[in-house]
């Protein structure tokens, strides 16, 4: 993850470097804040 100087928020990820997803601080800041507290577990729940 690299932060702009203007809170632009890029990411990569090592399997596919050519990709770089874009958001802003508040956006990430919130996701992050959201998989702390687990709202996505359910998707890595097994049966």
């Amino acid at each position: 993850m690299t932060v702009g100087g203007d809170g632009t928020v890029r990411i990569r990820a090592t399997a596919a470097p050519d990709t770089t997803v874009t958001t802003d601080r508040r956006t990430w800041d919130t996701f992050v804040l959201g998989v702390r507290a687990g709202e996505f577990d359910h998707f890595f729940a097994r049966p």
